[in-house]
């Protein structure tokens, strides 16, 4: 499980920063106070946000306990 997880942030960081590259090169321009709307125009910026937070998840799961992130069934209530 772990190379699983090792083998996804290394594909999240290299899909985040080709997506992040294409957002800063010129027709299209970066989002600022301004303007903050640009950033609706600005799809690559959105998609390389989107692979960097799905890479910060991955790290974070694969540096955890993985019984703390398992989903345990609520306890049964005794029927007295």
């Amino acid at each position: 499980m772990q190379c699983v997880l090792f083998i996804l942030v290394i594909h999240s960081r290299g899909f985040a920063s080709v997506p992040i590259k294409v957002a800063m090169m010129p027709p299209r321009k970066m989002p600022s106070i301004k303007d903050p709307m640009a950033v609706l125009n600005n799809w690559p910026l959105g998609a390389g946000l989107f692979h960097c937070c799905r890479m910060a998840s991955f790290y974070t799961l694969r540096h955890s306990d993985s019984s703390s992130f398992m989903l345990r069934p609520p306890p049964r209530l005794s029927e007295n």
